[in-house]
């Protein structure tokens, strides 16, 4: 009878979680405005793929790039092809890879002794986290398709298969420059192991990494560097943040997931296992995230993917009835309730508002009346407007760098696109810096305000101020 009730309660965890989520995902989908502040700006990136444009150059008014390697965007690109320019074409590989992921983190618990309750309990767990990591896998975004080669990479190490691992795994570092922690993770473990057998895998997986990372420097002439990892790494980080991770993101928020994975990990010190290392790499990669500026949610989740892995392999076989001790079995039994509880958020709590659409619509409407028949854009919602123009996120990152020469660059093409011949007849702006401040008041004039649209996701942004041109 324990059993039976302890296994129904894996089975429950499944498809609460998985069903949970494709329920959370059904109702976002398809909303044809911005979840999140960014999702504009990474359609526009996609776009410029489109039209052969390059997306690593100068600054201009029209564009400066976000700080996340290419591989993303190619399969943005190649949906919004076939479907159109639209948002929820642009989300539409991100729900695939989310779909892919939590088949990967299945398939990886099932290859370290998790059984098949051990992979549907994995599975489960990630999709109760949909909330956990801040609603991140279904946005036109970088994440989920990073979080997809980072779960591949893992899952092949784990089946045996090094080569296709390395591949993935640096794969994933042109996608999100984290999966660089992976890359050496996997190495280090595959060299500890029998460097001799590895060492044509490792050479090709770093040969090939290197190769391409200079191949896109060289070409871009310089620019990919410098947006990619130069700006990055003199935003700083506050490593101070890094204990407060550890102790409110990891031991609070998950108890049970994460002691019995650290109490597993830590138990096989001595011989860990492939998957004891990628959760270390996992675990670096979220903290290293958490203490950039400006890390938000999603970067909790490739060590959660990874905790859920090892959690679940723990769990599942105490739960089927590996173990007599009945008084043992249902202890883990509540407390993984206890877990799932905590992780548990309604399906539509993270649904766009009722009033988002309207709200949209009537900041496009106040664009549309202060620019007189003219352009108008939206730098908080690229191409919100109907006309490109750089993201106050990206314009932000430059100013925030220690580029002195490439913020200042970014000022004046910011200047000169704001009085150009070519420049929108209206403006709309949430986030403010002195920077813009300079430009609009170099030729524009206030004209209206109107409430902020509301994010679904992620950072709330301010109310909209519309600026339109001076006569």
């Amino acid at each position: 009878m324990l059993t039976r009730l302890l296994r129904a309660e894996i089975g429950a965890i499944s498809v609460i979680g998985i069903g949970g989520l494709a329920f959370a995902i059904s109702g976002r989908l398809f909303f044809p405005w911005p979840l999140e502040w960014m999702e504009g700006g990474t359609l526009a990136h996609a776009v410029r793929m489109l039209g052969g444009e390059a997306i690593y150059r100068a600054p201009t008014a029209e564009f400066v790039p976000y700080l996340y390697p290419p591989l993303s965007y190619l399969p943005i690109a190649a949906s919004v092809l076939a479907f159109g320019e639209s948002l929820p074409a642009a989300r539409l590989p991100s729900v695939l890879s989310t779909v892919a992921t939590l088949w990967l983190l299945g398939r990886a618990a099932l290859h370290i002794g998790g059984g098949r309750l051990g992979a549907l309990l994995a599975a489960g767990l990630w999709g109760l986290g949909y909330g956990y990591g801040g609603a991140f896998h279904d946005l036109a975004r970088v994440d989920a398709f990073f979080l997809l080669l980072v779960a591949g990479g893992s899952e092949r190490l784990l089946a045996n298969r090094p080569r296709t691992s390395l591949a993935l795994f640096a794969l994933s570092f042109f996608a999100k420059q984290h999966g660089a922690l992976f890359l050496i993770a996997a190495s280090i473990w595959l060299a500890w192991k029998d460097w001799r057998r590895h060492l044509p895998g490792l050479v090709g997986a770093w040969g090939a990494t290197i190769f391409l990372a200079v191949a896109l420097h060289l070409d871009s002439d310089g620019w990919f560097g410098r947006y990619c990892f130069s700006l990055p790494r003199s935003h700083g980080v506050l490593w101070r943040l890094v204990p407060g991770y550890l102790a409110l993101d990891v031991l609070l928020a998950l108890p049970v997931i994460a002691a019995t994975a650290i109490a597993s990990t830590v138990r096989r010190a001595r011989d860990p296992r492939a998957v004891d290392v990628l959760l270390v790499a996992a675990l670096a990669a979220s903290a290293l995230g958490r203490a950039h500026i400006g890390g938000f949610d999603n970067v909790l989740l490739p060590a959660y993917a990874l905790l859920c892995v090892v959690a679940s392999t723990a769990i599942a076989p105490v739960l089927s009835g590996d173990t007599q001790r009945p008084a043992l079995r249902a202890g883990v039994g509540a407390a993984l309730l206890v877990q799932a509880l905590v992780l548990f958020q309604p399906p539509t709590a993270h649904w766009p508002a009722p009033d988002a659409g309207a709200r949209f619509r009537a900041l496009v409407r106040t664009m549309q009346t202060c620019a007189g028949g003219g352009r108008a854009v939206a730098l908080d919602h690229s191409g919100l407007g109907g006309t490109p123009f750089a993201h106050t996120m990206a314009l932000s990152d430059l100013r925030e760098g220690g580029d002195t020469w490439l913020s200042r660059a970014g000022t004046r093409a910011l200047v000169r696109g704001l009085r150009g011949s070519r420049a929108p007849a209206a403006v709309a702006v949430g986030a403010r810096f002195p920077a813009l401040d300079e430009a609009l008041a170099r030729g524009y004039q206030l004209c209206d305000a109107a409430p902020a649209p509301p994010m679904a996701t992620g950072f709330p942004v301010p109310d909209a101020i519309v600026y339109t041109r001076a006569p």
